[in-house]
C-alpha cells in the first residue's frame, strides 16, 4: 500500500480496480469547502490515467489521498456476466439475497419524476461533474462516510443514486459548478428523464454500503421495491445494509436505526 506522504508515483496500469480506474482511498477535511473537488472526479473522456500520478506529487493533495490500493488488474463487464467463485461471496449474500438488474427491470416500470424539475435540476451531469456508474466491488475513488442516525443528523459523504434503463449512476452530494454550485438532485442523474427509483448511499468501506430509498423525485413505490433494489446492489458484490421501510408512514427511512 502506498502512503500519501510518499511522492513516488506507483505504476498506475498495474493498480486498477473493477471500474478500470486507479483505486484511491480518499478522505476529506471536516470543512467540505476546503476539499479539492477535482480529486473526487475520474478523468475526462480521453484524458487517460496519466494525470493521477500528478495528484500524488502535488503537496496540496496531502490530507485528501490517504492511500493507493495496490490491486492487480481486474476486468468486470458487469454483474451476471462473470460470476465470482463461490468462496468470494459474502455470507448472507447467496442466490436468494441477490437480484440481477435485468430481473429488477422486468418486475418494475420506469417512472417520470414525482414533480417537474427546474432547468438546473434536469440538467444531466456527466463524469466531468463527478457522475459515476456503479461497478463491481471494490469501489474506486469514493469518499468513505456514515449514514445519519437521526432526523437532524446529516451523516457524512452522502451519495445519490438511481436505477435507470442504463444502470446505476451515482454522484457525491457536493456543490457542482455545472449547476451553479448547487447540490445535485436525483434528476441530475437522469436529465429529468425516467428511472425506476432513487435513493441515497454511504460507502462505509469500499465493499460495504448503507442504502436508503430517500428520493423525493423517484421514491420507492413500496418496501418490496426497495428490498429488490438492495438485492441488486448486492449483485455487484457489495455487503449492503438497508435503512429500511417505515410501514407507519409508507415511506423509506432516511436515517439509521440504532440496531442496524
Amino acid at each position: 500500500m502506498w502512503a500519501a506522504t510518499s511522492y513516488g508515483a506507483p505504476s498506475w496500469p498495474a493498480r486498477m480496480g473493477s471500474c478500470g480506474l486507479p483505486c484511491l482511498t480518499i478522505s476529506r477535511p471536516d470543512d467540505p469547502a476546503a476539499a479539492d473537488a477535482s480529486l473526487l472526479r475520474p478523468p475526462a473522456t480521453g484524458a487517460g490515467i496519466s494525470r493521477f500520478p500528478a495528484l500524488l506529487a502535488s503537496p496540496q493533495s496531502l490530507g485528501y489521498i490517504t492511500a493507493v490500493e495496490t490491486l492487480p488488474p481486474m476486468s468486470h463487464p458487469g454483474p451476471g456476466k462473470v460470476p465470482l467463485p463461490t468462496e468470494t461471496r459474502n455470507a448472507g449474500m447467496q442466490n436468494g439475497h441477490r437480484l440481477r438488474i435485468n430481473e429488477f427491470r422486468r418486475r418494475y416500470r420506469l417512472r417520470s419524476p414525482a414533480w417537474s424539475p427546474s432547468p438546473s435540476e434536469k440538467r444531466r451531469l456527466s463524469e466531468v461533474d463527478g457522475l459515476r456508474a456503479l461497478c463491481n466491488a471494490p469501489a474506486c475513488m469514493v469518499l468513505l462516510g456514515t449514514p445519519p442516525y437521526s432526523r437532524t443528523d446529516q451523516g457524512k459523504n452522502r451519495y445519490l443514486w438511481v436505477i435507470d434503463a442504463n444502470g446505476i449512476p451515482y454522484i457525491h452530494e457536493f456543490p457542482v459548478q455545472a449547476i451553479c454550485n448547487n447540490l445535485p438532485k436525483h434528476t441530475n442523474l437522469t436529465g429529468g428523464g425516467k428511472a425506476y427509483l432513487g435513493g441515497e448511499l454511504w460507502f462505509v468501506s469500499r465493499t460495504r454500503l448503507y442504502v436508503s430509498g430517500g428520493s423525493g423525485r423517484y421514491p420507492p413505490i413500496n418496501g418490496d421495491q426497495l428490498d429488490c433494489a438492495v438485492r441488486v446492489f448486492r449483485d455487484f458484490d457489495y455487503d449492503v445494509i438497508s435503512l429500511g421501510w417505515d410501514e407507519g408512514t409508507g415511506r423509506a427511512r432516511r436515517y439509521r436505526e440504532e440496531n442496524t
